[in-house]
């Protein structure tokens, strides 16, 4: 007797997904671990050569000694003077000498300004260790405030004593990540390329 209910067809689903790229990491392992370990050992060697710096600021704001002083007279004396007394030869050099670096390093880390609709002179250094920009701080601030004591119209007022700020930059372990993204990444592309190549190949050139 025929069985008159229709015969099912079993058709090969189409790999899809993450199932070929998986396979051909199986398949070209090897190239995917040796592209890893020299991504991976070339860009810690670059983390690792990366020099880190720390910086150290102060707060300090101003106030008229005299009551008549207006708002807009008091802060265009303090833009002219202090920026300038901040990044001038007297600073510097007792920044240098406490830090123990060479004032051409004071001066390549050192950023001062005014914040915007306040009278904060807000200045900060940048050297190798903490220590060093603390005591550069320090120096710089004393000075400001050695300064100070003469100037007929401004009195400062310290708001933020030098204090380390800590490391610039990205940290080490935000770079040691991207590093491993970058190695894993490429490992896996290698793999994948490497694959496709290899079965182009056995395409062309069946056995």
């Amino acid at each position: 007797m025929t069985d008159p209910r229709p015969s099912a067809t079993v058709t090969a689903e189409p790999e899809d997904g993450l199932r070929p790229a998986v396979q051909a990491l199986r398949r070209q392992w090897i190239a995917a671990v040796a592209t890893f370990l020299l991504v991976a050992g070339l860009g810690m060697l670059y983390v690792l050569r990366i020099p880190t710096e720390y910086q150290a600021g102060a707060v300090v704001s101003f106030m008229p000694r005299v009551a008549s002083t207006v708002g807009g007279e008091v802060t265009s004396l303090l833009v002219e003077r202090y920026p300038e007394v901040v990044a001038s030869e007297n600073s510097i050099d007792a920044a240098a000498a406490a830090a123990g670096v060479d004032p051409a390093a004071v001066s390549a880390g050192l950023q001062a300004g005014i914040q915007p609709e306040t009278l904060n002179l807000v200045f900060s250094t940048t050297l190798p260790t903490n220590d060093q920009a603390v005591a550069a701080t320090q120096a710089i601030y004393d000075n400001l405030l050695q300064v100070n004591r003469t100037d007929p119209d401004l009195r400062a007022v310290t708001v933020s004593e030098p204090l380390g700020w800590g490391p610039t930059g990205a940290s080490t372990t935000l770079w040691t990540a991207a590093v491993m993204i970058a190695a894993v990444t490429l490992a896996f592309t290698v793999a994948l390329v490497a694959d496709g190549l290899r079965r182009r190949n056995v395409t062309q050139n069946p056995s």
